[in-house]
């Protein structure tokens, strides 16, 4: 009976130790956001100047915003896996992100427009001294 109780105990400890690391585990670091943030917002040939540079076009290439719009998501998911990250920032971002897909699946540019300022504008709660350690950088 003993040896059956120790075993019982030993194994919820090791059960508890496993799924603690597995919490741990779960998500993306900083680092990991901070790449795919610079990979989709940085430069004019990230998704996020594809999209800018296609806004300011007279006729917009709708299959391409669409496509660089499916990047942003990519970027949305991945911020809302980081640990570290407010969920009402993610929350704010994803949206403005999901805006602009609404806009370009309508292929209304003004609409389009509208939403990537206001989607721009959902960066500054972690950009420009909005959160602690924010980065200060960003895109006009």
């Amino acid at each position: 009976m003993r040896t059956l109780t120790i075993t019982f105990i030993l194994a919820s400890f090791l059960t508890g130790v496993a799924l603690s690391q597995g919490d741990e585990e779960k998500g993306k670091t900083k680092i990991e956001v901070k790449a795919m943030m610079q990979k989709t917002s940085k430069g004019n040939d990230s998704p996020l100047g594809k999209i800018s540079l296609q806004l300011k076009a007279d006729t917009p290439d709708w299959a391409e915003l669409t496509k660089q719009t499916k990047e942003l998501n990519a970027m949305a998911e991945c911020l809302g896996e980081c640990k570290d990250v407010s969920a009402k920032r993610v929350k704010v971002y994803q949206k403005g992100i999901s805006d602009l897909g609404s806009a370009v699946s309508k292929k209304d540019k003004a609409g389009a427009v509208e939403a990537r300022k206001v989607f721009l504008q959902s960066c500054s709660g972690c950009h420009y001294g909005g959160a602690p350690g924010s980065t200060g950088g960003g895109r006009k």
